[in-house]
């Protein structure tokens, strides 16, 4: 029998006859959330039976300190495992099959499960704005808990918080900071929203211009992240360099884009 854990952030068997397939590894789990240590002494994969059917379960921890079979809820999601319950029983259901009709559409010449792929794909980047939304208030809220709940304020975060663009100065003050790759690590959550607030006021208060949309986004709505885009050219030698050596390819792959999804030296151009 296995348990189902919304607490635990692993999976755990102590009954080594469970394992399918299973690898020595010596760790510790201490995120049990009880006062308790689980020496692993392995990792492997268990068939666990859900309804008539044995779905193969990976990531499984072998420990001799626990006495029953559970699987995490968390991680069950993450493997992309939907779990329905019944009562106190419940039913593990893969979260993507191939169709049983999986035949190719002669139109667009691809089958059934990879236009599926498609649109879900697409629906992924029409909801970019409203991800940017949730991202930028969870984050607002936590930079708020963070300083109330810390004996002494994050003086870098304050500044940051209270930065605004009125002079050139200002940018120059923005830019210097981002200079230091470990302020930017620390910080770059934070920095991103500033250096589009400095980009837009830029654009629309220096020059004048109110037709280039800031945060900027691709043609397939996917966000362009400036603060990124900035940093990667000038740690390559700055646009002038950039575009004499043609690497405008390597730069939109370094950030996750095609080429085909834009131009990324008007982008550049336009926004920086």
């Amino acid at each position: 029998m296995w348990y189902v854990s919304k607490t635990l952030k692993h999976q755990f068997s102590g009954n080594l006859d469970m394992f399918k397939r299973i690898k020595c590894m010596t760790d510790v789990e201490t995120n049990t959330g009880e006062n308790y240590l689980y020496f692993i002494r392995g990792i492997g994969v268990v068939d666990v039976m859900s309804g008539t059917k044995n779905i193969r379960v990976q990531s499984v921890f072998y420990t001799q300190d626990i006495d029953r079979n559970i699987v995490s809820y968390d991680q069950l999601r993450t493997q992309g495992f939907t779990v329905k319950f019944t009562g106190d029983k419940c039913k593990l259901f893969p979260t993507f099959s191939i169709p049983l009709n999986n035949n190719i559409n002669i139109r667009s010449g691809l089958t059934r499960e990879e236009e599926m792929g498609v649109m879900e794909k697409q629906k992924m980047m029409y909801k970019e704005s409203e991800f940017m939304m949730f991202k930028t208030n969870y984050l607002n809220n936590y930079f708020e808990k963070l300083e109330i709940s810390s004996n002494e304020p994050d003086w870098n975060v304050m500044i940051l918080q209270t930065m605004r663009f009125k002079e050139f100065l200002d940018c120059k003050a923005l830019l210097d900071m981002i200079d230091n790759d470990e302020y930017v690590r620390k910080y770059k959550f934070i920095l991103q929203t500033k250096f589009d607030e400095m980009v837009e006021w830029f654009i629309t208060k220096k020059l004048g211009v109110t037709t280039r949309p800031i945060p900027a986004y691709a043609s397939n709505n996917r966000r362009i992240c400036l603060l990124d885009m900035y940093l990667i050219i000038e740690r390559e030698g700055g646009h002038r360099y950039v575009t004499e050596n043609n690497l405008w390819l390597m730069i939109a792959k370094e950030m996750g884009f095609e080429y085909s999804d834009g131009d990324i030296c008007v982008w550049y151009t336009q926004c920086i």
